[in-house]
């Protein structure tokens, strides 16, 4: 850039009849027109930090809910293959039990085999039962005997009460064997209760157990709000600055400009007056 010190001019023709001056390289100073952009405040050291808590519970909740997925889903008596789900055996089932489960399995299973007899009236009855159906079996035969003699099985008043007592002893089996099922059924459910809830329990924690940092995750995002409405007051503060900024800038360049016409007006009115003008 040439920096004159002094310049002559022929105003009529506008020619250069005398100059003096150098080039000039180093910094220049503009007066107004400089940039209005506006830049956000970045985010506080103490807000990344959080933000970086906020990321580590996610990835360890991420990694421990990988960790957790075989268990969540051997409670719910599936297992994952290729990408894809499938029942359980009942070997891999009883292989994930535990001694106490596979008893109370056991018990359950062998529970429902028996409610099965009975409902097929095939359970048999209670041995204490028997033998004093057969014993009241033998009292009756002895007091037929005495009262009717020999030969009273013959007779129809010995087939008659025998007749009775059979019909009798029959309706006391199945009496028992309606308790059974009532109790067999009762006990199974327990059982069958018993290991639902054990399973099912160690299902919902193990599926609950990667989300007991949630609460921390939201008590790190509300300890950044305090952070944001800081920073939010910044960026206001600083795009009113620049506003502000504009309005003075564009005042100025107003002003300049009307003191170059009137200058220019001066100007014309001396070129009248002469035709040859020098700068110094």
């Amino acid at each position: 850039m040439k920096v004159y010190e002094k310049i002559v001019i022929d105003m009529e023709t506008g020619d250069v009849l005398e100059e003096q001056g150098y080039e000039y390289d180093g910094p220049i100073a503009h007066c107004g027109g400089g940039s209005t952009t506006v830049q956000a405040p970045q985010p506080t050291a103490q807000e990344i930090a959080l933000q970086q808590e906020q990321l580590n519970i996610l990835q360890q909740q991420r990694s421990e809910t990988e960790m957790m997925k075989p268990y969540v889903l051997s409670g719910m008596g599936l297992v994952e293959e290729d990408g894809k789900l499938r029942y359980m055996s009942e070997d891999e089932r009883l292989a994930g039990m535990s001694s106490l489960e596979r008893q109370q399995y056991d018990i359950a299973k062998l529970q429902q085999e028996r409610l099965a007899q009975a409902y097929a009236g095939e359970l048999p009855v209670s041995p204490a039962l028997e033998k004093n159906l057969q014993q009241q079996e033998q009292q009756m035969r002895e007091a037929l005997s005495q009262r009717l003699g020999a030969g009273w099985e013959m007779s129809t008043a010995g087939q008659q009460a025998m007749g009775e007592f059979t019909r009798n002893a029959e309706l006391l089996r199945e009496e028992a064997r309606r308790g059974a099922m009532t109790t067999e059924g009762g006990m199974l459910l327990s059982n069958l209760g018993y290991l639902g809830n054990t399973q099912g329990v160690r299902t919902d924690q193990a599926g609950q157990f990667p989300s007991r940092t949630s609460g921390m995750f939201g008590a790190y995002g509300a300890l950044q709000a305090p952070y944001q409405q800081q920073r939010g007051m910044e960026f206001q503060a600083m795009m009113a600055n620049a506003q502000n900024q504009s309005q003075s800038r564009a005042g100025l360049m107003g002003g300049i400009g009307s003191l170059l016409g009137a200058g220019m007006q001066g100007l014309g009115h001396y070129m009248g007056l002469k035709s040859q003008f020098t700068f110094q």
